[in-house]
């Protein structure tokens, strides 16, 4: 009788809670996310075997075993979306921020150089121009 070796999956850096609370670098997610990937590759590929198995031999997998593996795969499929989610959102706050903070320093920057009269002059004609947008 033949065992079957199984291979242990990498344990994930962190929990879906982790990750949704914001406790974590981009560097950790993005490992994350790694690591979800190539576990969906890892039972792609098994799934993969388990039916080339079927057309060769006309054996099937164990039903239990096939079940499983569909099912852990939709949900690490779930959790990378969820993550992938997470990563944008997070990309976009930050870049929102960077403008925001960029256009504070320039406006900053505009009064110190111009002068209150010539920087409340360009002030009204941005203005007036965002507003006909």
């Amino acid at each position: 009788m033949q065992t079957r070796q199984r291979k242990r999956s990498i344990q994930p850096l962190v929990s879906l809670g982790e990750v949704l609370e914001g406790s974590l670098s981009r560097e950790q997610l993005v490992a994350q996310k790694l690591l979800l990937q190539a576990d969906i590759i890892a039972i792609e590929n098994q799934l993969h075997k388990a039916s080339t198995r079927l057309a060769k031999t006309g054996k099937p997998s164990d039903d239990k075993w096939f079940k499983s593996a569909k099912f852990a795969m939709r949900r690490k499929t779930e959790e990378l979306t969820r993550l992938s989610t997470v990563i944008r959102e997070r990309r976009d706050t930050a870049r929102k921020q960077e403008r925001t903070s960029l256009e504070r320093c320039f406006m900053t920057a505009a009064l110190e150089e111009l002068g209150k009269e010539q920087f409340q002059a360009l002030y009204q004609r941005a203005k007036t121009a965002a507003q006909g947008k």
